[in-house]
């Protein structure tokens, strides 16, 4: 990622850079891969992108920001989002927008995977995929994809002002 500008709340110190598709900061969470394209520590707090591959069996739990938007543009595959009372069935080049204190869940659809793009705003949320992953190894075989871990997954959102619901 040469060229890759400092974060920060400082606009002047802060440079255009691009990260290359299988490029960036890339994480193994319960076997499904997130990969950083924008993180509040290249572009400050105002937002995040992340690239996600998820599998139909690692689907998020509900859970509910707090202080974070997200919008989720699909790239590949089917997934369903319970947002409050409403069911969105998203597939290929379909945008939604899951505005925070709103429950919410994503559940990706067989055969899977789901190659998603997150944006969330303000950024921050992101460094909560960050402390649950483990960092991917170039070259490494992904880990096979697991159920998700309620408690713990709450007790490491409550950092990011999110919960997860039962």
């Amino acid at each position: 990622m040469a060229g890759r500008g400092v974060g920060g709340a400082d606009p002047a110190s802060r440079m255009a850079y691009v990260v290359k598709s299988g490029d960036g900061e890339q994480y193994w969470v319960r076997g499904n891969l997130f990969g950083f394209k924008a993180s509040t520590r290249e572009v400050g707090h105002g937002f995040a992108v992340v690239e996600t591959t998820l599998h139909p069996v690692a689907a998020a739990p509900a859970h509910v920001h707090h202080e974070t938007d997200e919008g989720v543009f699909m790239i590949q595959g089917r997934m369903l989002v319970d947002v409050g009372e409403q069911r969105l069935d998203l597939s290929a080049r379909d945008f939604a927008f899951l505005p925070r204190d709103i429950p919410h869940r994503y559940l990706p659809q067989e055969p899977g995977p789901v190659r998603t793009l997150w944006i969330l705003s303000p950024g921050g949320y992101e460094n909560y995929w960050r402390d649950m992953g483990i960092p991917v190894q170039r070259g490494e075989k992904p880990p096979p994809p697991t159920p998700p871990d309620p408690d713990y997954m709450a007790r490491l959102a409550a950092k990011y002002a999110t919960e997860i619901l039962p």
